[in-house]
């Protein structure tokens, strides 16, 4: 089988959906397959700088195909507009057009990249799934048009796979018919992440020896980071040991959570790290004691399911498609989004219990395994792609 990949961006891009797409292309050349990525050079030269290379597709060579870990890769140059979404890659079409594909993989819903591949498939009759990724479907009057207009494109698959039941449910309500729903989660390697490594990443603050509560993820208002904050006040005021450490990419909210933490009284107590490498990121969270995502929005949950594989006790708020990964008190302790008091008294309760805290590791281990490890989530997407060509 031939498959096609096409995404907005792809690796050395960073992003959910960019993991996403790389981990399914991956996973099936490893089986055998022939897979290629078509692909926009947003973010490239940016990606290309951090693992120390140069260059994006305005650069004549980097048209050419790339392969890596065995995908072809195929970059067409994204038009630079304010709006991401709005950054269109219209360079695909030539490379779609000369594809020979036995089935086409579009990602990414609002995107107009994504939009160009879908028309390219509908007008040659190729036979396409489509990932939406949308954690918010048609949350706004710009993504409800867009879904009612050009968006029916890629909303036109044959399978339309959605990563939690939570984003199923957003498209059943929409309105908008679809020929097919199927729930396809995002996943984690979780032989990786649970084999221990070597080192403890906290030794480099040296707090090796202090409970840690851990945040993973990017640094933004809608993350909650600053209910967080309020909960380890509380938390501090009673006990002298645990410390904060807060890990990922600033994309506006550190300067104001570095002042929030301050005016607690907490600087001493709250760890900025910036962004972990893969290898840092496993090592923190098998040595943290809690590990807490306090978001108002979250998609799907990628560091939940890495946090429960690597055996790290789990607090997360009950929104969206959280509750259909962590079930409360039995791999994991949920709260209200916003809620300060309930988020002190969880972390305080888990800090409090180690035996507790081992019944969910333990337990979420078993879930994780069986519902996320991304080998059984591709062998179910190998199984849609030959229902499709059938």
């Amino acid at each position: 089988m031939r498959i096609t990949q096409v995404c907005p961006k792809y690796f050395p891009a960073l992003g959910g959906v960019e993991e996403v797409v790389k981990q399914y292309s991956e996973r099936l050349v490893k089986r055998g397959y022939i897979v290629s990525v078509i692909t926009g050079d947003a973010d490239l030269t940016k990606a290309r700088s951090r693992l120390g290379g140069t260059g994006s597709c305005h650069n004549s060579r980097s048209r050419e195909a790339e392969i890596i870990n065995g995908v072809q890769v195929r970059r067409a140059c994204s038009l630079r507009l304010p709006l991401e979404a709005l950054s269109p890659a219209p360079g695909i079409v030539p490379l779609l057009l000369k594809s020979q594909a036995d089935i086409f993989h579009l990602h990414a819903n609002k995107y107009f990249t994504t939009d160009l591949g879908a028309l390219i498939c509908r007008l040659k009759k190729w036979p396409f799934v489509f990932n939406p990724h949308a954690g918010t479907f048609g949350d706004n009057s710009l993504g409800v048009i867009h879904n009612n207009t050009i968006g029916r494109l890629a909303l036109g698959a044959k399978i339309v796979i959605c990563v939690s039941q939570y984003e199923k449910s957003l498209i059943q309500n929409s309105g908008i018919a679809v020929k097919r729903l199927e729930v396809l989660p995002n996943g984690v390697d979780t032989e990786e992440f649970s084999t221990p490594v070597e080192f403890n990443f906290f030794s480099k603050l040296n707090l090796e020896n202090r409970p840690i509560i851990f945040y993973l993820g990017r640094l933004a208002v809608h993350k909650g980071l600053d209910v967080l904050l309020s909960a380890c006040r509380q938390l501090f005021d009673r006990n002298s040991a645990p410390v904060l450490v807060i890990s990922g990419p600033d994309v506006g909210a550190l300067e104001s959570l570095k002042r929030r933490s301050i005016s607690l009284g907490l600087e001493n107590r709250v760890f900025f790290t910036g962004k972990l490498n893969h290898e840092e990121k496993i090592s923190a969270l098998q040595h943290a004691s809690v590990f807490c995502l306090p978001s108002y929005s979250e998609a799907f949950g990628v560091t939940v399911i890495e946090a429960m594989a690597a055996g790290c006790p789990v607090v997360a708020t009950n929104i969206m498609s959280l509750p259909e990964i962590v079930a409360h008190q039995e791999t994991g302790l949920l709260f209200r989004p916003g809620d300060g008091q309930l988020l002190f008294e969880n972390l305080k309760y888990l800090l409090d219990n180690k035996e507790e805290r081992g019944r969910l590791s333990t337990n979420a281990k078993i879930k994780v395994k069986r519902d996320y490890d991304w080998e059984n989530i591709v062998d179910r997407l190998e199984s849609l792609y030959k229902q499709v060509i059938a």
